[in-house]
């Protein structure tokens, strides 16, 4: 249990309300050992992140880049609206965010401001909400007095119109929603008072003369050469200077030279590279761990010892007053976030491991990558230190005063703190949050749940929206969409919108009460209520909703509807699965995970569900199941042909066809839109089609004897081609006619088939399922016709004639690849 009270008050923040947190305190403070507890404790859906690749593997997240796939270079509030426009995530990132309740941000400090505006509007993009972050809580940690913002002129001349400053608190977003910056006072790393004043006085830009005098007393000047006993290691402002140091001193050793390695698999990018790719190594070097032993215990992060033995893969090293340390390679793992489509967690995955010694040269290191080390001794070279915060950072990785080394002395102008930052910590400081602030917190966060739940504002302004579209491209759309739109609008105001309004004006008693909303009886008992109460009515309006029978051609109108369908199904089928929830008692926690859970569950029923929209839309229609075979049809010739299934037939044309039954060429002229081109391409099959419906039974209708009449001329002695010439038909509808009464059994099919032919067709039909007629024309290589298939398919008992019935018999079929519409 921890007994640190800026912690526990932090820890309450995060886990009990969604106020936005910002965590700072002094090196040392234990803000690293926080964000494991949250990790482990806190029961929000999060994903950590950080700004870099190597701050990402510490932390155990991702880049801020690659979870919100993020373009480089400044993003400007006009780029930024440009740029979401085609922004797309996939699908397994875009799920994560819209489960997301917490989003940590670690290093925090190196975080510029038009980054975090940009994760601001992504967050909103996917999770459709005009909240800051999306309604997604943020723990920013990090010290704004250590390591800034990389910004370079240019960028900050992009900026500046914006921007009063190019750290993370300048944000909009972040300024619009509110945060709370906690101070963490209580410092783990030093012990010595003296100090940590001394330290507080760096970190503040307040050193007085006495003070730098005080700290200028470990000058020891450039020549210093620490004892052969003492393991110091040189922090350094430039990379090259501590790469110089480093091979310097490994060419004085006289051992020999060994080679190491990385090996890297799967997703493991060069720039998160936690460790060189090659390293090199002598028994004597000076080395650092840079990782955690988190197995054994035997190391940690910042150790520093030397190599006393090297064999093979092992490499021995030694620290004053311990056992030799055996050091093998360990895999630093690469992480990104999926969510589990069972049990909606927001899971982490690892991607891509780098494995590599968890060592590195160590007489000198960068004061950028000695940020979070801790060290016995130390050797500092800040004269040319050029970022604020960077003599504090240098200063605060030694344990004791003593055990710092200056080569240079420290100046006034080397010691710099950015105003800004200052200004900052100082207003954060007068504004500290307190356990009122916290109680208060927790209030409004309940407060602001129930709110939204019981706010039907958004839903019919969703549902105002479909109707709209659909007034507006009445004259485009079939079916009866507008009508049944403004009933389910008006059902939904009726019944759930107008109670939901009471119950806020109500809760505004139980918001100046000092019990909490979740610890309330009453009001816990009455929302159990509600629960049962607007269920049914919800789960009503989410079914009509996905049964909205509309069509249209024009594919631009029906885009724009089912967009807005979409929508307005969504944030009804939220409210249903958030209502339902509240059976089993009001907790904010539940309500956040039911409300993510029913925006992903949605996304997964729409996806399965894509391209089934004519199915749904068929309730227009006297027929709907005939217009579904039409349908289908139509898709599949459409497919074919490869051209738009417009150009087919319009779904005005489909409708009709649907409700007027034509049953012969005539009638089928007859009927609107349909003319003498469309009855040459596709009158036959459309007229199979419509029989077959007809003759299931399904509807009733006078064929005003037209097979009889093409019965009574085959047996007159004519010929197919002589009936279908007398009638006017072709010779694919005669064929179909007489296929009926061999089906009924008033025609014998041995009148129509050659009885040898006729036994090698049924004998293939009876011993096998088939699943079109043209499987059989090509498995005899072309040898029957497509109407003697039919016709012997149609001798065959009922269960086989079901199984076998495909196109309508006609010598252009031949041509065709169409399959089987059963």
């Amino acid at each position: 249990m921890s007994t640190n009270p800026e912690l526990d008050l932090a820890y309450q923040f995060v886990s009990q309300t969604d106020r936005h947190v910002f965590l700072t305190g002094k090196a040392g403070t234990g803000k690293t050992t926080f964000l494991h507890r949250i990790r482990r404790e806190v029961l929000k859906r999060m994903v950590v992140v950080a700004p870099t690749g190597v701050a990402a593997i510490n932390a155990k997240g991702v880049t801020i880049h690659s979870q919100f796939q993020l373009p480089f270079g400044v993003l400007t509030p006009d780029r930024l609206q440009a740029d979401l426009r085609t922004h797309r995530l996939s699908r397994q990132k875009a799920d994560v965010l819209r489960s997301l309740d917490l989003l940590v941000i670690d290093e925090i400090s190196m975080v510029r401001v038009d980054v975090l505006d940009a994760i601001s509007a992504v967050l909103r993009k996917y999770r459709r909400s005009e909240r800051p972050f999306g309604g997604v809580q943020l723990l920013m940690i990090g010290d704004l007095h250590q390591l800034p913002p990389v910004v370079r002129d240019n960028e900050w001349n992009q900026l500046r119109d914006d921007y009063q400053t190019a750290y993370f608190f300048g944000s909009k977003a972040l300024a619009e929603a509110g945060v709370r910056t906690i101070q963490l006072q209580h410092i783990y790393r030093q012990s010595d008072a003296d100090f940590i004043d001394l330290l507080n006085q760096v970190r503040n830009d307040r050193l007085d003369a006495a003070s730098l005098q005080q700290l200028n007393s470990r000058y020891r000047g450039p020549e210093f050469q620490p004892p052969a006993s003492e393991d110091y290691i040189t922090l350094s402002s430039h990379n090259r200077t501590a790469d110089q140091i480093n091979a310097r001193q490994l060419a004085t050793l006289t051992t020999p030279l060994h080679t190491f390695a990385a090996t890297i698999s799967g997703k493991f990018p060069e720039s998160m590279y936690p460790n060189e790719e090659t390293l090199s190594f002598r028994v004597g070097a000076q080395v650092m761990f840079n990782k955690n032993d988190t197995a054994e215990k035997l190391y940690y992060n910042g150790k520093i010892g030397r190599i006393t033995k090297i064999e093979g893969q092992e490499i021995e090293v030694s620290c004053p007053g311990e056992d030799p340390i055996p050091v093998l390679p360990v895999a630093w793992e690469n992480r990104t976030y999926e969510l589990d489509k069972v049990t909606k967690e927001v899971n982490d995955e690892v991607i891509g491991t780098f494995e590599q010694h968890p060592l590195r040269l160590a007489w000198a290191i960068t004061i950028h990558k000695s940020q979070g080390l801790t060290f016995e001794r130390v050797i500092i070279d800040a004269a040319a230190a050029f970022a604020h915060g960077q003599v504090y950072v240098a200063l605060s990785r030694c344990k004791t005063f003593e055990g710092i080394v200056l080569r240079s002395r420290i100046g006034d102008s080397s010691v710099r703190t950015d105003r800004v930052v200052q200004d900052y910590s100082s207003r954060a400081d007068d504004e500290a949050p307190t356990p009122d602030d916290l109680r208060s917190d927790q209030r409004e966060f309940q407060l602001n749940c129930l709110r939204e739940l019981f706010d039907f504002r958004e839903a019919d302004r969703q549902l105002g929206w479909l109707e709209r579209v659909l007034f507006e491209h009445e004259s485009a759309v079939q079916g009866d969409a507008l009508a049944e739109a403004r009933a389910i609008r008006s059902d939904l105001d009726q019944r759930v919108g107008k109670l939901g309004t009471g119950f806020l004006r109500q809760l505004t008693a139980y918001a100046k009460q000092d019990t909490l909303p979740a610890d309330h009886p009453e009001l816990s008992e009455r929302l159990r209520n509600a629960s049962a109460h607007f269920q049914e009515p919800l789960e009503a309006v989410c079914t009509r909703l996905a049964a909205l029978p509309f069509m249209s051609d024009n594919r631009k109108v029906f885009d724009s509807i089912t967009e807005r369908l979409r929508e307005a199904a969504l944030t009804c089928f939220i409210k249903l699965r958030t209502f339902a929830v509240l059976g089993e008692g009001f907790h904010p926690d539940t309500y956040l995970r039911a409300r993510a859970d029913a925006t992903i569950e949605f996304e997964q029923r729409a996806k399965s569900s894509s391209g089934k929209k004519t199915s749904s839309t068929a309730g227009a229609s006297s027929h709907p199941i005939l217009y579904q075979e039409l349908a289908k049809w139509r898709t599949k010739t459409a497919e074919d042909q490869g051209i738009a299934a417009y150009r087919i037939l319009h779904n005005a044309v489909l409708l009709r066809l649907a409700d007027t039954l034509p049953r012969d060429a005539a009638a089928i002229l007859q009927v609107e839109g349909f003319g003498e081109k469309s009855r040459e391409a596709y009158g036959d099959e459309l007229l199979v089609l419509i029989e077959k419906y007809c003759d299931a039974d399904r509807v009733t209708v006078s064929t005003s004897g037209t097979k009889q009449q093409s019965l009574d001329a085959f047996r007159r002695g004519l010929t197919v081609a002589e009936v279908a010439t007398q009638r006017g038909y072709t010779e694919g509808t005669i064929y179909n006619h007489l296929a009926h009464w061999v089906k009924t059994g008033e025609l014998a099919v041995e009148e129509l088939i050659a009885p040898d032919r006729l036994e090698v067709i049924t004998s293939y039909l009876t011993d096998r399922e088939i699943e079109g007629y043209k499987e059989v024309f090509e498995h005899f290589d072309k040898a029957y016709s497509y109407e003697e298939i039919r016709l012997a398919a149609a001798s065959l008992p009922p269960n086989k004639k079901e199984a076998t019935s495909c196109l309508p018999i006609t010598p252009k079929n031949q041509m065709k690849t169409s399959s089987c519409t059963k």
